[in-house]
Formats: structure tokens, sequence, C-alpha cells
């Protein structure tokens, strides 16, 4: 990435047991059911946890919001600082 980069991704958070079977149901929906979203290969969703490991080993600053609280969908915000910020 380079300096001042961002890099916004929105998944669902595999680790937010509680919540994250509703995310499943839907994406399946959309790409198994109606086609809406195209995919090849099976559905796989990452964790928190991973995209924190991710972020610390490529030396980024991450951001992990949640956007609500009824499903895991989850936005990370990946950064890295600009040559001026350094």
């Amino acid at each position: 990435m380079n300096p001042g980069g961002v890099i916004v991704v929105r998944d669902g958070d595999s680790s937010q047991k509680a919540t994250h079977d509703k995310i499943e149901k839907t994406e399946v929906w959309s790409t198994k059911i109606l086609g809406f979203n195209k995919t090849s290969q099976e559905l796989s969703f990452v964790s928190s946890e991973w995209m924190q490991q991710f972020a610390t080993s490529n030396g980024v600053d991450i951001k992990i919001r949640r956007c609500d609280n009824r499903t895991s969908e989850t936005l990370y915000i990946l950064s890295r600082k600009s040559d001026e910020e350094l």
C-alpha cells in the first residue's frame, strides 16, 4: 500500500458467532439462489482477529467498526501514514 493509501473492506466477522449466521444466509441467498452476486468458489469470511494480524504483519494501521448489532457485518479500514505523517 502506498503512503497515505486506504483500503476499506466490508465483510461478515466470522468470530461473531451469535450474529454471523444472518450474513452467511444472505450471502448464500444472493450468490447461490438469486445469482445477484457472482462467485465461482465457496463463500468464506475472515475474523476481526485475522484482519488485525494481517494489518500488523503488513505494517498498516487498522480500524474495526461493527456496522450494526443484528449481524456480524464489519468495516475494516486499513491505512498507511503519508510521508508527511511519518
